[in-house]
């Protein structure tokens, strides 16, 4: 009997180790921790960039995509490829999941399951920073797509400085949505944390910080990772965010920031989540074992038809 193949869909910078290049050790070591648990459960495993011209997807039965942290520069090739794929094989997660996350416009959906998530307000045409503040009666804010990763085009706009920030704002909006959100101050104290939930379960957390004089996490910007170890009721609070999707996930993590003593999401990651198997021995079976128990449910809804 034929091996079952998959593909993990990366970005074309993470295909080769490049020497002394850290950055891109840690997403090929974490690509590999995923293959070797995927290989112990009998896949066939390969690994290209997801706008590989030339790659035959239709060859493979399950595309997962990781890594593909460049996709939201040309966003309308990357819904094509998605198209694409998903017409030859299966895609893990789904074209609908990944649509859903795409826009950050999901937090309005959240918002309405009545999950506790940090203020939104997605910027409608001819409005200003002025207009909205005023309107919301926040201070300080930050700005951002709501289609990007990374922190690209991401702003911490204090309130003496938003006059001075209108025009640079107009110009944001007039080449992609934007979206508004107070600056929550704890990012600076307390970070930002991370709950990563396999297969519907809690497995691991991180704590993301900010590095000094800056406001983001990412490591892009300076930001490190720590350890952290969760509460039961933050653990519960992350399940019963994914226990409330309109659809079922096989990974994905949820980002959590402080408002005075109650937690809220700030994102909600499951296109392309970096979710550091490295700091969990057994994460990555965690997900091997959800993917292959997500084949296994597609193919028998495929025998029903």
């Amino acid at each position: 009997m034929d091996k079952i193949k998959l593909t993990i869909a990366t970005d074309k910078r993470f295909l080769k180790p490049i020497e002394g290049d850290g950055y891109i050790d840690n997403v090929i070591l974490e690509d590999n921790l995923l293959v070797k648990e995927l290989e112990n459960f009998g896949f066939d495993v390969d690994r290209t960039y997801w706008d590989n011209p030339n790659y035959e997807w239709s060859s493979v039965n399950g595309v997962i995509i990781r890594a593909a942290w460049d996709y939201h520069y040309d966003i309308d090739r990357f819904k094509q490829w998605l198209e694409l794929v998903e017409s030859k094989t299966t895609l893990i997660h789904s074209k609908s999941i990944v649509y859903w996350n795409l826009n950050k416009s999901y937090l309005l959906d959240l918002i309405k399951q009545q999950i506790p998530v940090v203020s939104t307000h997605i910027v409608k045409v001819g409005e200003s920073l002025n207009e909205i503040i005023t309107t919301k009666g926040w201070q300080d804010i930050v700005i951002k797509p709501t289609v990007s990763a990374g922190g690209k085009d991401t702003f911490f706009i204090r309130f003496k400085e938003v006059s001075d920030f209108e025009i640079k704002f107009k110009e944001l909006c007039l080449k992609q949505e934007m979206m508004v959100q107070p600056f929550m101050s704890s990012i600076l104290s307390e970070g930002e944390i991370t709950l990563v939930v396999l297969d519907g379960k809690y497995s691991h957390a991180i704590k993301k910080l900010a590095q000094k004089g800056d406001f983001r996490v990412q490591d892009d910007f300076g930001g490190t990772v720590h350890e952290y170890t969760p509460t039961q009721e933050l653990i519960d609070f992350a399940e019963k965010v994914f226990t409330q999707l309109p659809f079922k996930t096989v990974y994905g993590r949820v980002d959590l920031i402080k408002n005075e003593n109650k937690w809220l999401v700030s994102e909600l990651e499951l296109i392309e989540p970096e979710l550091w198997f490295r700091n969990k021995q057994g994460s990555a079976h965690q997900m091997a074992k959800g993917i292959k128990k997500s084949l296994h449910q597609n193919s028998k809804q495929e025998l029903v038809k």
